[in-house]
């Protein structure tokens, strides 16, 4: 039986003007009064940014994690056929970008993957990829955030289920106010919030599950994790062998993608965290460390940032973009926010999950 690996993530973002049309949260008070106003805070970044009329319910706490996390995010999740996702997709077109991202999708109602660490595997400790395009259960079906469903109206955009749980490491030193900066030796709990509300959202891998899984016995069939921001990773190799998605646990550069790898969005092609147990060290569901919002890592005291790659990932899995009308540059994706993560990785520095 596979092991579902619980997902946390953390996340920071930035001002932005206030839309006419906005994202809405409906969350709990956290029983602190400072807390919960940097949760309006963090919230109302993504309100800002993003104008889909669903309502995203959020339940929020504090508990000793130990010194493991600053905070960790469990989603609700719910499976979908491919054509229903690229159904989907095609039907929220808002912006040039998610032209781009549909057609780059393969049709059809299959998707084919570049994968390892399964039976079918060759090579010593399972590392050897090969492409799966046998239209079994992971070529054929969508594993979404419920959050991530009523952005792409596969779900009702007002059912009251909630759509995930975040638990803040109360045994963390605190920032709750980013205005005057963030203290040193302190946490930026806006950011953290907003990182993790971002998970919440969808920007979660389904390689981290063939990453925590990889040791055991599982036909390729068992992994059928795939989430949307898959649709937008993509090696080298993975072109070469002719797969739809790179979907290895491994080191390779995986590279960050809208149109179905045809072009690279931003420099080089290494922009994806791949993996904590076979890639290089920092969960799947990140990006690599410096692109953004979605970073693995942030040190205390410092502020992260919002990034243009962070507002078109989000765009082309679903999200309507208000705030903005182009992407900026990679080298210019400035848009102050703060944001912390979870194990000590280096000094004064944590990782995010």
């Amino acid at each position: 039986m596979i092991r579902l690996l619980v997902i946390s993530i953390v996340l920071s973002l930035g001002w932005a003007n206030v839309c006419s049309a906005q994202l809405d949260f409906n969350y709990n008070t956290t029983g602190n009064s400072f807390a919960d106003n940097g949760l309006e805070i963090a919230t109302d970044l993504w309100s800002t940014e993003f104008s889909d009329d669903i309502t995203v319910n959020l339940n929020f706490s504090f508990a000793n994690l130990g010194a493991g996390g600053v905070a960790t995010t469990a989603s609700a999740k719910q499976s979908y056929t491919y054509v229903d996702f690229w159904s989907a997709i095609g039907n929220d077109i808002t912006s040039a970008d998610d032209a781009k991202m549909w057609n780059g999708m393969p049709t059809g109602s299959t998707f084919s993957v570049y994968i390892n660490r399964t039976d079918e595997a060759t090579g010593f400790d399972k590392s050897g990829a090969y492409v799966d395009d046998d239209g079994g259960a992971n070529n054929s079906n969508v594993l979404l955030t419920t959050a991530n469903a009523k952005a792409l109206g596969l779900r009702s955009a007002s059912n009251s289920v909630t759509d995930a749980a975040i638990v803040f490491n109360s045994s963390y030193a605190w920032d709750f106010d980013p205005s005057d900066g963030i203290e040193e030796g302190t946490l930026d709990f806006v950011g953290v919030a907003a990182h993790e509300i971002g998970h919440a959202l969808g920007f979660e891998s389904g390689v981290d599950e063939l990453d925590g899984n990889g040791f055991g016995s599982h036909s390729d069939d068992s992994f059928a994790f795939v989430g949307s921001i898959d649709f937008l990773r993509f090696s080298e190799d993975s072109e070469s062998a002719g797969a739809d998605i790179d979907w290895t646990a491994d080191d390779r550069s995986k590279y960050f993608s809208i149109d179905g790898g045809l072009s690279v969005e931003l420099s080089g092609n290494d922009h994806w965290s791949t993996g904590t147990v076979y890639g290089d060290g920092e969960q799947a569901s990140h990006w690599a460390e410096g692109l953004g919002l979605l970073d693995p890592l942030i040190a205390t005291g410092e502020a992260a940032v919002f990034s243009g790659a962070d507002i078109q990932a989000f765009d082309v899995i679903g999200y309507n973009r208000s705030g903005f009308t182009s992407v900026p540059e990679p080298s210019g994706m400035l848009i102050v926010f703060g944001a912390v993560g979870y194990l000590i990785r280096r000094r004064r520095s944590r990782n995010l999950v």
